[in-house]
């Protein structure tokens, strides 16, 4: 049992203390999303999530993130009221400047509560219930998570029980974040339309490993559409609490000078480490394999050659070039060399994709998708993500995350 300050008098030992540490403000909650997808909220829709802080903080405030994706699709203003718990304790209910909710502009909009009753410490789990109300509100699509129990649903707002209504399908309105004085990690998950699903490989990777990260995941993105007004409003809002990020991004349009662009502005930016990914297979048994993302993975997997002076791509298997860190299929690690600005690559495409034919499944990942009658071969389905977010928990592993 917990007392109004969220003190538990019974029922487990005495909680200790917070102690935050003295560190710059990052992001300290895990798996966070900006909420970009419309959807109508005529009569109103609530969502909860379950996300597990990182660090101790001491009555910490949540941010949520509304704008309008890569597509910049624009709401309308709506309504946003918030509440929040811990560890399944009393719920408080959120102010936004005093108010007991707050108007969302139509786009851009970061909206950052007062700080909780209470405070938080690592291992936490914060959970959070929102609501909104008006012709069109932004959504993300994170919530569907069985192992994190989160959820939509529509109905009245409660404060004393805001989670009390009917389940409806899918989304959720997820915090950007929790900014808090930290000495650890925090990340930027970034990917396209294969990412922003519920149950991604990226989504396996921040649970697995209890990452504070925000997935920045957006259907139609790619690197050619960056740096630029999307990458504003796209990565602005988070790159001042990140240090660390893996880029997903080059499924569509894949072309290594464009991706080398992307890098570097991140790298400039405030992000200290970048991992890459390679990319995953997009084709049925009885397609072939599309020439580009072939080619854009072997320039990958050979270390993503650049010139010796870091300007401009060169084509794999160039001598004298600089390449970044390679963590291969097996595990073992190829050196990189020079001042790549991509820390390390992360085969983890290799955990799907047939050796002996590239681009193509793997036998194991075709009897998944087949078997769960899942025919879109490039959204594949959540059991081969979890494959690929079984070998990025293993890689970040060998390099000591």
């Amino acid at each position: 049992m917990y007392t109004t300050a969220g003190r538990r008098v019974f029922g487990g030992p005495a909680r200790r203390a917070a102690a935050p540490p003295n560190g710059p403000v990052l992001n300290v909650l895990s798996r966070c999303a900006p909420a970009t997808l419309l959807r109508d909220a005529t009569t109103g829709i609530g969502a909860t999530s379950h996300q597990r802080v990182t660090v101790d903080a001491s009555k910490p405030a949540l941010s949520w993130v509304f704008h309008g994706g890569f597509t910049g699709s624009i709401a309308e203003p709506f309504t946003l009221r918030a509440a929040a718990g811990v560890n399944g304790g009393p719920k408080y209910t959120l102010t936004f400047s005093g108010a007991q909710q707050a108007s969302v502009p139509v786009e851009g909009a970061t909206m950052t509560a007062d700080p909780l009753p209470v405070d938080v410490l690592a291992g936490d789990v914060l959970d959070v219930y929102t609501w909104t109300q008006g012709p069109k509100a932004y959504m993300d699509l994170s919530g569907a998570d069985p192992d994190e129990g989160a959820r939509i649903h529509t109905g009245h707002y409660d404060p004393n029980h805001p989670a009390a209504a009917p389940l409806i399908g899918w989304g959720t309105v997820r915090p950007a974040r929790i900014g808090a004085p930290s000495t650890g990690r925090s990340w930027i998950l970034t990917g396209d339309s294969i990412v922003q699903v519920s149950l991604s490989h990226m989504d396996y990777l921040s649970r697995r490993l209890n990452l504070a990260s925000v997935k920045v995941a957006q259907g139609g993105d790619y690197h050619g559409a960056h740096p630029g007004p999307r990458t504003t409003m796209m990565y602005g809002p988070h790159l001042a609490t990140a240090t660390h990020m893996i880029d997903e991004l080059g499924i569509n349009q894949p072309l290594p000078e464009s991706a080398l662009k992307f890098w570097k502005y991140m790298k400039a930016n405030g992000i200290a480490w970048l991992g890459k990914t390679t990319l995953a297979p997009r084709s049925s048994p009885s397609q072939t394999p599309p020439t580009e993302p072939l080619t854009f993975n072997t320039w990958l997997r050979d270390g993503a050659p650049l010139t010796a002076d870091g300007s401009a791509t060169v084509a794999a298997g160039t001598a004298g070039a600089i390449r970044a860190k390679v963590i291969k299929a097996d595990g073992t690690i190829v050196p990189g060399s020079g001042a790549h600005p991509v820390d390390c690559i992360l085969d983890c495409a290799a955990a799907i994709e047939d050796p002996n034919r590239p681009g193509m499944y793997t036998q194991q990942a075709t009897d998944l998708m087949t078997a769960a009658g899942h025919t879109d071969w490039l959204h594949y389905h959540e059991s081969v993500h979890r494959l690929v977010g079984e070998r990025l928990v293993r890689d970040l592993g060998i390099l000591g995350f």
